[in-house]
């Protein structure tokens, strides 16, 4: 390895931050999803005993000398990983309760949680994964995430609030999102099939529903 690409090597940047090139071209954007595509394709296969900055960049097909100017460690590819996820599912939820919002259709609230529920469990609960094995400061950067998550969350109950004919605060959107973060994280350290943890996220809509209907 060359003293150049020895000088890219984590424990020699401490700032991650700054480590990071933010991307500004479409070249280097496509370039950052070629790497997540690659990094989510390890995990699956090789969960995270196996996920290294080497195997992800023989995953992505880049060299590991580009995979450094956008990612300091593997952690940092983890947090963009579920960065990712979270905006997929914000994309999703705005377009598909659009209809529910317009014509006030309460089933709009299960809907958003059934959303949620997908993004935790999606690729056999890869998140829970992540979150177990990350350590600071990466896991407190997934946490600002779900936080924000958690916001956007809180404005979709609003709108959703004429057909329940209840406020939504963003209280209890966050009891909303942990419990079911909490939920989904006990059902899978027990293993549960894919059958079981479906009919949890059916448990958890319907708890949700009654939940903020109740809410005064």
């Amino acid at each position: 390895m060359t003293s150049h690409m020895a000088k890219r090597r984590p424990q020699d940047q401490p700032d991650v931050e700054q480590a990071r090139r933010e991307p500004t071209q479409p070249r280097a954007r496509e370039t950052i999803e070629t790497i997540l595509e690659g990094a989510l394709r390890v995990l699956k296969h090789d969960g995270w005993t196996g996920f290294t900055t080497n195997s992800v960049a023989q995953s992505s097909g880049v060299s590991v000398g580009s995979l450094y100017q956008y990612f300091a460690n593997k952690d940092e590819i983890a947090v963009a990983l579920v960065d990712k996820h979270y905006r997929i599912l914000k994309a999703e939820v705005a377009c598909e309760l659009r209809d529910g919002i317009l014509s006030r259709d309460p089933g709009i609230i299960a809907l958003a949680v059934h959303r949620f529920t997908n993004a935790l469990t999606a690729h056999d609960g890869l998140y829970f994964t992540i979150m177990q094995e990350l350590a600071s400061p990466a896991k407190e950067r997934i946490a600002k995430i779900f936080d924000e998550t958690v916001t956007f969350l809180a404005f979709t109950f609003l709108l959703g609030k004429d057909s329940l004919r209840h406020d939504v605060s963003t209280n209890t959107a966050f009891v909303v999102a942990q419990a079911v973060e909490g939920v989904l994280a006990a059902a899978y350290s027990r293993r549960m099939s894919p059958e079981q943890i479906q009919q949890i996220q059916a448990e958890l809509a319907m708890m949700v529903t009654k939940y903020i209907a109740a809410t005064p």
